[in-house]
């Protein structure tokens, strides 16, 4: 099974307030997150970190394992060296968060916007392209391949100079003698999300985090 939560950074910082969350962070990461020049991603790199301590608290790890455990490797994809794997994406206003029990993992989630998608040409193979330039909504279709390919490239854990090696036009794909599995997730029109993960292919659930309890929020953290 393969946990995902999502929230709105408007919703979540109407129900709670964010210096108070963002004290509650190790040091090292609240002083991260305030190194970000624009508010908005300030607010998406809190919210991140706080759906990701949800996550431990779904899966009974809290305690266990805390934030000040994560380690990056030479990538600089973020991880417990546990049996448990997340991933963390963001976007526009959106953060998202999935997580699971065993394999690899990773998620992508783009605002679907306007973009001159021929600057991007090179990192997608021909198939790819003629997919996405033969498609009614090119822009659209660029997007869920680009969330396709940057979830595979976190679930591999290689950095994005591999981004344009892999193609994600099918849901199974074999790279380096791994078999991972892509799968692109709705979360609402304006977004596109896809997530990858190695293993048995694992069921998916979604859930909106709406925030309604203030004092559920801060003991979480």
């Amino acid at each position: 099974m393969i946990n995902i939560y999502y929230s709105n950074i408007d919703d979540a910082f109407k129900a709670v307030s964010y210096d108070l969350c963002l004290n509650r962070l190790p040091s090292n990461m609240s002083e991260g997150i305030r190194r970000f020049y624009k508010e908005t991603d300030r607010k998406l790199g809190l919210l991140g970190k706080m759906l990701l301590t949800f996550q431990l608290h779904h899966y009974n790890l809290f305690g266990i394992l805390s934030l000040s455990n994560i380690q990056l490797n030479e990538y600089g994809k973020p991880s417990f060296y546990y049996s448990f794997e997340f991933n963390i994406s963001h976007s526009g206003k959106i953060a998202i968060c999935a997580a699971c029990i065993e394999g690899s993992i990773g998620i992508d989630i783009e605002e679907v916007k306007e973009v001159n998608i021929e600057e991007y040409k090179e990192q997608f193979s021909c198939n790819e392209w003629y997919i996405i330039t033969k498609d009614k909504n090119p822009t659209s279709k660029f997007f869920e391949f680009w969330t396709r390919k940057e979830a595979l490239v976190k679930a591999v854990g290689l950095g994005i100079s591999i981004l344009h090696e892999i193609e994600v036009i099918n849901d199974t794909i074999i790279y380096n003698n791994q078999t991972y599995k892509v799968e692109t997730i709705f979360i609402n029109d304006k977004y596109k999300a896809s997530i990858a993960s190695t293993g048995k292919e694992k069921k998916i659930k979604i859930e909106e985090v709406l925030f309604d309890n203030i004092s559920n929020i801060i003991d979480k953290l």
